[in-house]
C-alpha cells in the first residue's frame, strides 16, 4: 500500500535537470504526468532519467490552472512497453513556497 493516494492525471511538466546531474545537466524536457500525489508523481519521458537525478519542474494543475515550481528526485525509471517512452517515479523533495496552495490543488484533483 502507498503512503499517499495517487490520482491518474495528465498534465504537462517542464523539466530541467538540476546542476550536477551528470550528462543530463541543463537538459530541458516537456513530460506528461501519469499520476500525482502530495509526495510525488509519475512522469513519462522521452529519455531515460537516471535514479537520484534531481529535477527542477514547473507543473500547472488545478482549476483555474496554477503553476507550481517543484524540486523532485528520480527514484526509478524504466521503459514502458505500452507507449515506447520511459516511465519515472519522482519523489518531491521540496514543495513550492506556497505549499498550502500546492496541497489544496492536489487534494482537489484527488477528490475531483
Amino acid at each position: 500500500n502507498r503512503a499517499h493516494v495517487r490520482k491518474p492525471i495528465t498534465a504537462s511538466v517542464e523539466v530541467q535537470s538540476d546542476p550536477g546531474a551528470g550528462s543530463l545537466t541543463g537538459t530541458k524536457l516537456v513530460c506528461e504526468t501519469g499520476d500525482i500525489s502530495l509526495a510525488g508523481m509519475c512522469l513519462y519521458s522521452s529519455i531515460l532519467l537516471p535514479p537520484d537525478t534531481r529535477l527542477l519542474m514547473d507543473l500547472e494543475i488545478g482549476v483555474p490552472p496554477r503553476s507550481f515550481n517543484l524540486l523532485g528526485q528520480v527514484i526509478w525509471c524504466a521503459r514502458d512497453p505500452s507507449c515506447e517512452e520511459f516511465k519515472a517515479g519522482i519523489h518531491l523533495m521540496k514543495l513550492p513556497d506556497d505549499s498550502m496552495a500546492w496541497q489544496n490543488a492536489v487534494i482537489q484533483l484527488l477528490i475531483g
